[in-house]
C-alpha cells in the first residue's frame, strides 16, 4: 500500500522531537475558554518531561445510520474523516463541506445532511459497506474532497505509521505540529494467534505522556452510538497505550475487537493544514 508523503513527514517528527529535548520548547501556548464553557485548552505543548494535546470542539459524528449500507456499520473511516472536515470547515476553510447546520444536532434535517455527507464521504474513500475503508483510500478520498474544495495547496492528508516506535505519545504530538493539525486513528484487532481479525478508525482529541512512560490517547469514537435514527451524545473517551510487539502499542481496556483480541495503534492519518 503506497502512502503519499509518510517517510518524510515521520523524519521530521522525529527531528523535531530531538530539537524540543534539547530545548524543552513549548509548542502552543492556548488561552482558556470563556467563561460559561465546558473546560477545554487547545493546543500542545512539551517542556521536555510531559508533553501534550488537545483539540476543542471536534465533532463525535455516529457511524451506525439508517440511509447508509448495511447502515453504516463499516463507516468508521469516513465518518472519523468527516469529523476532521466539519472542524476545519469552522477553524479557518470555510466552505469545505456546503451548507450551514450542526453534525450533533438530532432534527430530521440536520440529521439528513450528515447522512448524505457521510454517504459522498464513503463514495470519495471507496468504502465496501461490508469489508470497512483502507488506509490509502482513506487518505485519497479525503485529498480528493479537498482539491473538490480548492484547498489543495492548504490541506493535505497522509497516513503515518506508529509500529516500533519508543515513544508513540510523543510522536504524536509532533505529529500535530504544535497543535494546528488533526489526526484520526487506525486501531487493529490482533487474535491470540497475532493474526490481523478487524480494525476501526477513531477521532484524536487529546493524547499525553510523560518521561515515566505513561502514555495515553482520548478518541471520540464513530461507533459509540445507540441507535439508527438519533446522533448520540458526544463523548470523548481515553485509553491508555500498552508494549509494542511490532504491530503498534497496545490500547489497554479497549475491546471493540471482540473477546479474545488485542487492540492495538496501528497508524494515524493526519491532516497538515497551512502554513
Amino acid at each position: 500500500m503506497a502512502i503519499r508523503g509518510m517517510s518524510a513527514r515521520k523524519a521530521a517528527a522525529q527531528l523535531a522531537l530531538l530539537t524540543m529535548a534539547a530545548t524543552g520548547s513549548v509548542l502552543t501556548a492556548a488561552p482558556a475558554q470563556a467563561a460559561g464553557t465546558p473546560l477545554c485548552i487547545p493546543g500542545a505543548s512539551d517542556n521536555g518531561s510531559s508533553w501534550s494535546y488537545r483539540v476543542c470542539g471536534m465533532p463525535d459524528i455516529d457511524q451506525r445510520r439508517a440511509g447508509l449500507p448495511e447502515n453504516g456499520a463499516n463507516y468508521c473511516a469516513p465518518t472519523a474523516a468527516l469529523n476532521q472536515m466539519f472542524y476545519l470547515d469552522k477553524h479557518g476553510y470555510p466552505n469545505l463541506l456546503a451548507g450551514d447546520f450542526d453534525p450533533t444536532a438530532n432534527d430530521p434535517v440536520n440529521y439528513n445532511e450528515v447522512t448524505a455527507k457521510l454517504s459522498r464521504m464513503g463514495g470519495l474513500a471507496e468504502t465496501d459497506p461490508s469489508g470497512g475503508t483502507s488506509h490509502s483510500h482513506t487518505v485519497d478520498g479525503i485529498n480528493d474532497l479537498i482539491e473538490s474544495k480548492g484547498y489543495e495547496d492548504d490541506l493535505e492528508a497522509d497516513y503515518v505509521e506508529l509500529d516500533d516506535e519508543d515513544n508513540v505519545s510523543r510522536l504524536m504530538v509532533e505529529l500535530t505540529r504544535g497543535g494546528r493539525d488533526v489526526m484520526n486513528a487506525s486501531v487493529g484487532f490482533y487474535d491470540a494467534e497475532g493474526d490481523r481479525v478487524g480494525g476501526h478508525a477513531l477521532t484524536v482529541v487529546g493524547i499525553h505522556g510523560d518521561s515515566g512512560n505513561h502514555h495515553s490517547v482520548t478518541f471520540h469514537n464513530p461507533a459509540n452510538d445507540g441507535d439508527l435514527y438519533t446522533q448520540s451524545a458526544t463523548a470523548a473517551v481515553t485509553y491508555s497505550l500498552g508494549s509494542d510487539n511490532g504491530d503498534g502499542p497496545q490500547v489497554l481496556g479497549y475491546g471493540g475487537g471482540g473477546s479474545g483480541t488485542t487492540a492495538r495503534l496501528e497508524g494515524v492519518t493526519v491532516i497538515t493544514t497551512a502554513p
